[in-house]
């Protein structure tokens, strides 16, 4: 008996014909965007934000792809390797900050305001973590709603101020929380590693080793120093 492939591939059900076209429509849009990104230059972090809703394993595994693909090909020569593993790394940091807890993310906040490498004197770095601290702590969600107020702007076409306004609200206990598991955890690390280092099980070039430990010594030292403005902050 002879079958006719053409007519069992037409003979696809609506429902595989449409999953088939967003597939295709999913790598279209996926693809477009990494050649966005790819050619973006200074607006790097703008392109960034405006697709944030794009940003997900899918062209993480893609924008993976094409590295493969360029090494293979021998353009690493070029930087071309380097810039898409730069790519991905900076795509992966802003999903895993997407997909974070709020508490999480305004710790990021936070400690990059905090960070030495801004210039700024350790006053001016307090004064602006302060600041992130206290417009997050006493954000509209940290009182009632206003239930009439809040159907007043959604009439008039608000409705996004309306809902950065309660996302910003972060309770300060939930903060301290998050932000003392993850200092515990920092140190127990810190704690290996320098056990690690002493006893020869952690090998290096030595100046990277004590690089390595200098930093996060620091990173230690900002999120003590966050916790304790945070536990200390007075707010209104």
């Amino acid at each position: 008996m002879i079958t006719d492939n053409t007519a069992l591939q037409s003979a696809a059900s609506p429902e595989q014909t449409a999953a088939q076209q967003q597939a295709k429509e999913l790598l279209r849009r996926k693809s477009a965007l990494i050649m966005k990104l790819t050619t973006a230059g200074a607006d790097l972090e703008q392109v960034i934000k405006d697709n944030q809703h794009e940003i997900d394993e899918v062209l993480l595994k893609m924008l993976e792809k094409r590295a493969e693909a360029a090494y293979n090909m021998g353009e690493e020569e070029e930087g071309a390797v380097e810039g898409l593993m730069l790519l991905w790394r900076r795509l992966n940091a802003e999903m895993q900050r997407m997909q974070a807890s709020p508490a999480a993310r305004l710790l990021d906040d936070v400690l990059q305001a905090m960070d030495p490498a801004s210039g700024l004197t350790l006053q001016d770095r307090q004064q602006a973590a302060q600041v992130l601290l206290r417009k997050a702590f006493n954000a509209p969600g940290s009182r009632p709603v206003d239930i009439f107020g809040v159907a007043a702007a959604l009439a008039e076409g608000q409705a996004v101020a309306a809902e950065e306004l309660v996302d910003a609200f972060v309770p300060r206990e939930q903060f301290v929380q998050e932000a003392e598991e993850l200092l515990k955890g920092a140190i127990e690390v810190q704690q290996d590693l320098e056990k690690g280092v002493q006893s020869g099980e952690v090998q290096g070039h030595q100046q990277e080793v004590d690089q390595l430990l200098k930093d996060r010594r620091m990173a230690i030292v900002q999120l003590q120093e966050i916790l304790a403005l945070a536990k200390s902050m007075r707010l209104t």
